[in-house]
């Protein structure tokens, strides 16, 4: 009897009271990660509400630490994360073609975000509106739609000691886009883990070369 009693605690009752604590508890991970409010609010945020990007919360405790206000980004695919840059870099600039979400956004941009709008296609104007500006970039986040095109425009407007983030990089569909940066001389850094809002692990990689910004 005390046998079955404990194979059973084992079995079911100890996984479902450490389930429930990460739920409940507010010193849990899932708590203090922001995940949790993230659910509450339908967007990816701390917990005390401020936004995050829509990555997992190990590649956005490294943007913490590293991000600082000289950096330049461009961003493909605008959202909760292109607030989260503009508070951390010295300017941003997002392309999107969703046109209503465009405008949502808008509504929250401050002076140094310039979002921009083209239409969704293929090896066409939305990989290339990056070339636009006719400068270089620090930091290229690689989070909408086209992304092996956007990676290889990216590549080109980097500055010296730019890196690139390819966000949702376990995908297989994007084993050329990494192949491609790996072909260009670029090294890899991987982050796995829980995604903000989502019950999915995901991973980003960040690809850099010596002397980068980041520090890698």
């Amino acid at each position: 009897m005390i046998r079955t009693i404990k194979r059973f605690m084992k079995r079911y009752a100890w996984p479902l009271v450490g389930f429930y604590q990460l739920l409940l508890r507010n010193d849990s991970h899932l708590h203090t990660s922001g995940w949790i409010e993230s659910l509450k609010r339908s967007r990816p945020s701390r917990r005390d509400g401020k936004f995050v990007p829509w990555m997992n919360y190990s590649a956005i405790q490294f943007l913490d630490e590293r991000l600082t206000r000289d950096f330049t980004i461009f961003e493909f695919g605008s959202g909760y994360s292109s607030l989260y840059f503009a508070q951390r870099a010295r300017h941003v600039t997002s392309v999107e073609y969703d046109t209503t979400w465009l405008e949502s956004i808008k509504t929250m941009a401050p002076e140094n975000l310039s979002l921009l709008y083209r239409q969704h296609d293929i090896d066409g104007s939305y990989c290339r509106s990056i070339n636009e500006s006719g400068g270089s970039f620090d930091i290229i986040v690689v989070d909408g739609r086209d992304r092996k095109n956007c990676v290889r425009e990216g590549i080109r407007a980097l500055s010296e000691t730019g890196v690139i983030l390819l966000d949702d990089s376990e995908r297989e569909e994007y084993r050329t886009t990494i192949s491609l940066a790996v072909t260009q001389g670029f090294r890899s850094l991987t982050f796995d883990g829980l995604k903000t809002a989502e019950w999915r692990g995901a991973r980003t990689t960040i690809f850099y070369r010596d002397g980068n910004c980041l520090g890698i």
